[in-house]
C-alpha cells in the first residue's frame, strides 16, 4: 500500500502550521505500522471474538489509512473539497472506533461476551442496502457515535458539522470553493484551486488530529483480544445469527 502523507512546502508553513503538518504525517506512519496484511486463526475462527476484534481493527486501519493518504494527496495535487471531504470521513471513523472500544471494555468488564459478540457482527456487516430476502443487520446511526465523541473531544460535533457543510452542495461546497471575485462580483472567475485557502485546511487539519484518536482506540482492542478470548472459552453462547 503506498500511503501519501501532506507536503509540508503547501501546507502554510509560514502561518504555523509546520509542528501540526509534521504530527499528522507522523500519526499516518505509525497508523500504516499498524496494519495487518493478513488475519489467521486455527480451528474455527467464525466463532471467536478473538478473530472478530482483529478482522474490525484491520479493516479500520485500512480505512482509516486510505482517508489519511487520500486527503493528502488530494491536499498535495491542489484539490482542497476533496480533501476535506475525505477528513471528515476519518472523523465518523473516529467516532465509530472510540465508541465501540468503549462499548466492548464495558462489556469485557460485565463478562457479556455475546453483547460484544453482536457489537462487532452489527458494525462490521451491519449496512442499510440489502438484497431480497436478506435478513437487516443495521449498524449505529453515524451521529450517535458523533454526539458521543463530542462528550470527550469538546467541539468535535461542530467541527464535523463545519466539516459536512463543505461535504453538501451548498454554499460552502460550490461558491466559497471555486470562485473568485472581482469587482464586487462583476467577474467571478471559477477554479477548483480555490479551495486551497488556509481556512480550509485548517478545517481539515482538525479533521486529521482524530487519526491519534483511531490509533488509541483499536490497539485498545488490540489489548484486550487474548482477554476476549478467555471470556468466551468460559461464557458460552449463541452466535449472532446473521453474523458471520
Amino acid at each position: 500500500m503506498n500511503i501519501e502523507v501532506f507536503n509540508l512546502e503547501v501546507c502554510f508553513p509560514n502561518l504555523g502550521y509546520e509542528e501540526r503538518v509534521n504530527r499528522v504525517n507522523l500519526d499516518i506512519k505509525r497508523l500504516e505500522s499498524m496494519l495487518i496484511t493478513k488475519v489467521t486463526d486455527e480451528g474455527n475462527p467464525r466463532a471467536n471474538l478473538k478473530w472478530k476484534v482483529e478482522m474490525f481493527v484491520s479493516s479500520f486501519v485500512c480505512r482509516a489509512l486510505s482517508l489519511a493518504s487520500g486527503t493528502c494527496l488530494s491536499w498535495n495535487k491542489g484539490n482542497g473539497l476533496a480533501s476535506i471531504i475525505l477528513s471528515r470521513a476519518i472523523m465518523e471513523t473516529a467516532a465509530v472506533a472510540w465508541r465501540i472500544e468503549k462499548e466492548i471494555n464495558k462489556d469485557l468488564q460485565k463478562k457479556d461476551p455475546k453483547s460484544i459478540d453482536l457489537t462487532l457482527t452489527t458494525q462490521t456487516l451491519g449496512r442499510k442496502v440489502y438484497t431480497d430476502g436478506e435478513t437487516p443487520l443495521t449498524p449505529t446511526h453515524i451521529l450517535d457515535s458523533i454526539r458521543k465523541m463530542d462528550k470527550t473531544f469538546a467541539g468535535f460535533l461542530r467541527s464535523y458539522e463545519v466539516l459536512s457543510e463543505f461535504a453538501h452542495p451548498n454554499f460552502y461546497g460550490t461558491m466559497n470553493s471555486f470562485v473568485g471575485v472581482e469587482d464586487n462580483f462583476q467577474h467571478c472567475h471559477f477554479d477548483i484551486k480555490f479551495s486551497l485557502t488556509e481556512p480550509i485546511f485548517n478545517h481539515i487539519i482538525l479533521g486529521m488530529t482524530m487519526l491519534e484518536a483511531i490509533e488509541q482506540a483499536l490497539k485498545k482492542l488490540l489489548d484486550i483480544k487474548e482477554a476476549l478470548l478467555i471470556l468466551e472459552k468460559e461464557n458460552p453462547f449463541d452466535k449472532t445469527k446473521q453474523g458471520y
